[in-house]
């Protein structure tokens, strides 16, 4: 390994660490993972995963990103935590900038995954942190016999009510439509979960408080009569974006902004190789972004190699 050519995965959730075990198992490569966080990224928050291949059970998600991660730093990956901050485009080369000094590299994979996407509503940013939340499972143990309040109609919200269930006495589910996108066996859970109540074909509209959370106001579709309903705290799970900011230069992306590859997941500037969430797709779970990851790793070692453009 003392000659072995180092490649920096920014980024150590499952697209990140799965990058690290391809590579690290090619023999002739050092992946070094950039995670400013846990390792495992959002998946190691994920209460359970009950589709995972391989855990008829299920498992929890952090039990899952502590396997990955062992399992990189068993064969040889290095985890350094540590937050890139931008990359840079010099000549043919990149430049990673962390907190702690530069990185250089002619090629590197871009694992950085998805950041919440906020309501922007007055009390929002306000209160983040002191009542308004983007993780259940940190959170939840704060509110037990309380009142919260889930925003949003998809898989995470409903299962993000379920686990808050388990701790406060009343969660409010409040959802802009009458239908959810979520899977019906999910739907079926929260809505026969005694302490779950639905706001349907409402919107939220304002958040409110002193030094904390105290309520949320929200707004109905059709007669657009507001409603405030007293909270201590409001968890907010209307979907994801592309987290690109680090980047500072120009490459091809998809409407939403998630960035666009080849099927070796190398993005339009070469030697930039991208996998997981941040990548342009149609699905995005743990098992799609390890893909992404394997699929990264090979490409830019056959890059490395000179053996694709």
């Amino acid at each position: 390994m003392a000659n072995s050519l180092t490649i920096y995965i920014v980024g150590g959730g499952p697209a990140g660490l799965t990058s690290a075990i391809y590579l690290a198992r090619a023999g002739d490569f050092k992946p070094v993972v950039f995670e400013k966080a846990v390792a495992g990224g959002l998946a190691a928050l994920a209460d359970r995963f009950e589709n995972y291949p391989g855990f008829p059970g299920g498992i929890a998600g952090g039990e899952l990103a502590l396997k990955m991660e062992e399992q990189a730093k068993k064969l040889g990956a290095e985890i350094i935590h540590e937050e890139i901050k931008s990359i840079v485009h010099i000549g043919e080369d990149f430049l990673l900038t962390g907190v702690n000094g530069g990185y250089s590299a002619r090629a590197f994979i871009l694992a950085a995954g998805t950041l919440p996407r906020k309501l922007g509503i007055p009390g929002e940013d306000e209160f983040t942190g002191r009542g308004v939340s983007f993780c259940a499972i940190c959170d939840a143990p704060l509110y037990r016999g309380k009142r919260v309040a889930v925003i949003g109609g998809g898989n995470t919200a409903l299962q993000e009510a379920l686990h808050l269930a388990r701790f406060a006495d009343r969660v409010y589910i409040v959802h802009r439509r009458t239908s959810f996108r979520a899977f019906p066996k999910i739907e079926e859970e929260a809505r026969k979960n005694p302490k779950i109540e639905f706001v349907l074909n409402a919107k939220p509209v304002a958040i409110d408080g002193d030094n904390v959370v105290r309520g949320i106001t929200v707004e109905y579709a059709e007669s657009y009569e507001r409603m405030r309903i007293d909270l201590d705290g409001v968890f907010v799970f209307i979907g994801w974006l592309p987290n690109t900011g680090i980047i500072q230069f120009e490459l091809d992306r998809d409407k939403d902004g998630y960035i666009i590859t080849d099927e070796w997941c190398m993005s339009s500037k070469r030697g930039m190789f991208v996998a997981g969430d941040i990548r342009s797709k149609p699905l995005r779970q743990v098992i799609t972004a390890s893909a992404d990851g394997a699929i990264a790793a090979v490409g830019i070692a056959k890059f490395l190699r000179g053996e694709i453009q």
